[in-house]
C-alpha cells in the first residue's frame, strides 16, 4: 500500500488533468509456435493482455486499460499488435507494432475535458524467463492524437505527439512454468515540443500471468 500511495502522490503532483494515461508495456518472451499468455495487472489502472505465437517467431497481441484508482482520469483504450520474437543466445528479443483507441475524460478545477483519442506504437523488449524467474526490459514509442478533444481553455494549435514510455518487467513463479505474479513499472516523457495535454508520468502495477506452452 505505500508503494500505491507512493506512486499516487507523484501521480497527483507531476499531472494536473492528465487525459492520456499511458497502459501496461507488454513483452511476450516467447521462443516457439503454440505459446499462449494472459496476463492481468490491477492497482492504479487495470490492465488485460493477450498475446499468441502464431509461428516460431510472428506473434499477436492484444492490450485493454482502463482507470480503477480514483486519483486516475475515466479511461478506456484498446489495442491489437503483430511482432516478431527471436532467441540471441541466452535472450529472448522482441519487436511489436501495433494501433489502438481509446477515449479520457479529465477535469481538473474545472478546466479542461477530452476524449477520444488513437495510438500507433512501436515497442522492442529484451528479456530472459526460466521456471522460475522471468524479466524483460522494454522500451515503447507512442504516437498519440485526440481525435476529438474539448478545453476550457484555448489552444492555439492541435498536433500529434510522440512519447518514449520505457518499462521494467519481472515475474515470479507460483505455478511452475504455468502461473506468475508479475510487476511492472515504467516511465513516460514526450519528445520535441509540449503537448497540449496532460499525462501521467509514471506507470506502477502488479497482477497476475498465465501462459501455456504446446
Amino acid at each position: 500500500m505505500k508503494t500505491f500511495h507512493f506512486f499516487t502522490l507523484c501521480f497527483l503532483v507531476t499531472c494536473c488533468a492528465p487525459v492520456y494515461v499511458p497502459n501496461a508495456r507488454h513483452a511476450t518472451l516467447f521462443e516457439k509456435k503454440g505459446e499462449y499468455k494472459a496476463t492481468a495487472y490491477a492497482l492504479q489502472v487495470a490492465d488485460v493482455q493477450l498475446a499468441y505465437a502464431v509461428s516460431n517467431h510472428v506473434a499477436i497481441m492484444a492490450n485493454g486499460a482502463t482507470n480503477i484508482a480514483r486519483s486516475f482520469p475515466e479511461f478506456r483504450f484498446g489495442e491489437l499488435g503483430i511482432g516478431y520474437f527471436t532467441k540471441a543466445k541466452e535472450f529472448n528479443v522482441e519487436f511489436f507494432g501495433g494501433y489502438g483507441a481509446g477515449a479520457s475524460t479529465a477535469n481538473f478545477n474545472n478546466k479542461m475535458v477530452a476524449r477520444d483519442y488513437n495510438r500507433i506504437f512501436l515497442s522492442q523488449s529484451v528479456g530472459q524467463k526460466s521456471n522460475r524467474f522471468q524479466w524483460s526490459v522494454t522500451n515503447r514509442f507512442s504516437l498519440v492524437d485526440f481525435t476529438t478533444f474539448q478545453s476550457s481553455d484555448p489552444i492555439s494549435t492541435r498536433s500529434s505527439k510522440v512519447f518514449i514510455e520505457p518499462g521494467l518487467y519481472s515475474g515470479y513463479s507460483l505455478i511452475k512454468e504455468k502461473l506468475f505474479f508479475v510487476v511492472q513499472a515504467g516511465v513516460a516523457a514526450h519528445l520535441g515540443n509540449s503537448p497540449y495535454f496532460d499525462y501521467s508520468p509514471f506507470y506502477f502495477s502488479a497482477g497476475l500471468n498465465w501462459q501455456v506452452s504446446k
